[in-house]
């Protein structure tokens, strides 16, 4: 299950993100939000797949709602670190902002969908 989780992730979370939202999510609520919706859609058809669909809405509404949190701090630090030329601290807030991802995915994982 986990496993199929973080291909639903990686697919809302990089893939269908588009550069827009990757470029504009630190400073415009609408490309977060649009980013925030897309990933929510991906996890949503994937959950369907897993648990029933009032379990699966719940289970996402959680995970969007703690995405749009990190994600909002997250691309900030990221932005600014970019335009620091501070590559190193860049890429592992991005590191850390996938780890806080899975922790949440895990644990919604266990109270949503075991």
């Amino acid at each position: 299950m986990m496993i199929g989780l973080m291909l639903a992730h990686w697919v809302g979370d990089f893939l269908l993100q588009s550069s827009w939202m990757a470029l504009e999510k630190s400073r415009s609520i609408l490309a977060l939000s649009a980013h925030v919706g897309t990933y929510g859609l991906v996890i949503l058809v994937w959950s369907l797949f897993v648990t029933s669909p009032l379990v699966a809405i719940q289970f996402v509404a959680v995970n969007m709602a703690l995405h749009f949190v990190i994600d909002s701090v997250t691309s900030r630090l990221t932005t600014y670190f970019r335009h620091q030329d501070n590559q190193r601290a860049m890429f592992s807030t991005i590191g850390f902002d996938q780890w806080l991802h899975f922790v949440c995915l895990y644990v919604t994982a266990q109270k949503y969908l075991v």
